[in-house]
């Protein structure tokens, strides 16, 4: 493997400089090949990390991004690459090593690629198989013993859903599969998903489903709906501390990997009460601008409804990092500035106070006046 990466490495770098090699006719072809013979690899890169040197990142990454440039071989390469076994198809057998490490490599491939992909190919060459493993990985029934290839292909698979949905041309893709993809997101955690992949497919679906995405304007409701959705589970989750967040063995996952010497930071404690609720806090800088205020008041609201003070004080910090740490644009952020002076925000994220009442404090009928509308009153 490494002698072949090696060969094929300053052939791909010839088709980003050589004028005989980086036209059109040749160019795609090149990066076809080599993408096949990466893959025809992968059951040894797969493994362990293996396909983390330089040249094989090198030669993986420039393949890609030469292939995008045209469509109609990004559509060819993933027909030909396309795995003959699929989950959950009838009579469809059981997935073995050798499939999986295909799969996982075609998966991350594809996550590249929806950008240049047609609508109709996004869905049959990407979503088919990507959904299927999810629906597989989410059932009651799915009882396969885990190999050290399960938790990637998995992960790939969210990644790969999560690739199509970020594409605006794919807008009618993506409004009839988040609902899907939500509940699966929620079947799937924390027994399948770690916290910290949950909130960034979370926060990425939010974004999506908010301006200026177009899926905003033909769905207004849709960013709320989640988050309702998100807020009920928050508050029947569970409050025991989660395992310790093992680091991600996808391809290409390196958020949280040593890099340049520096030693890794350990993660703080959360449940998976307090994932969700981090969640929320996560999708404040992408929501509407109405419906800001009074998702700062709820989210605050679930913050407190956490027993545990350390859990508590995790979200407490990630609320505040939130509020000032210029995530928030310029409008949205002087929505933030007035909810927290004027609004309660300050009461309830350092002191735990309820929210305040909208208009006057005292409970009346309706109908009734006030003492100081009575007040004011000429009758």
């Amino acid at each position: 493997m490494y002698t072949v990466v090696a060969c094929i490495q300053p052939i791909v770098g010839r088709c980003l400089l050589d004028r005989h090699m980086r036209n059109d006719a040749t160019a795609p072809i090149v990066a076809s090949k080599t993408l096949h013979t990466l893959r025809n690899l992968c059951f040894i890169s797969s493994r362990q990390g293996a396909d983390a040197f330089q040249v094989y990142v090198f030669t993986y990454l420039t393949s890609l991004d030469i292939i995008t440039r045209y469509p109609d071989a990004c559509v060819r390469f993933l027909r030909e690459a396309q795995p003959a076994v699929v989950p959950g198809q009838p009579n469809s057998p059981a997935l073995t090593p050798l499939d999986q490490a295909l799969t996982l490599f075609y998966l991350n491939a594809a996550e590249h690629l929806p950008l240049s992909l047609p609508t109709p190919a996004a869905e049959t060459l990407v979503l088919t198989l990507a959904t299927a493993h999810l629906s597989a990985a989410s059932a009651p029934s799915f009882t396969e013993p885990p190999t050290s290839l399960t938790l990637p292909l998995y992960e790939a698979a969210h990644a790969a859903i999560l690739s199509v949905l970020c594409c605006p041309q794919h807008a009618t893709l993506t409004i009839a599969l988040i609902p899907f993809y939500i509940d699966t997101l929620l079947a799937s955690f924390p027994a399948r998903i770690s916290p910290r992949q949950f909130r960034l497919a979370f926060k990425t679906v939010i974004q999506i489903a908010s301006p200026p995405f177009p899926i905003a304007a033909s769905h207004p409701h849709l960013a709320e709906t989640l988050l309702e959705m998100l807020h009920f589970r928050s508050a029947t989750a569970s409050t025991y501390p989660l395992p310790a967040e093992p680091g991600s063995a996808a391809h290409g996952a390196s958020g949280d990997n040593v890099m340049n010497g520096e030693q890794q930071q350990p993660l703080p404690p959360v449940s998976e009460q307090t994932t969700l609720v981090l969640s929320l806090v996560d999708a404040l800088p992408f929501l509407p601008l109405p419906i800001v205020e009074d998702w700062l008041t709820r989210t605050a609201e679930a913050m407190n409804a956490v027993v545990d003070p350390a859990l508590r004080e995790v979200v407490r910090k990630r609320f505040w990092d939130v509020l000032v740490s210029g995530e928030m644009d310029v409008e949205r952020a002087a929505i933030g500035v007035a909810w927290w002076g004027i609004g309660g925000g300050r009461e309830m994220v350092l002191l735990n106070q309820p929210a305040p009442l909208k208009g006057d404090d005292e409970a009346m009928m309706s109908g009734a006046l006030g003492g100081n509308r009575l007040e004011a009153s000429r009758l």
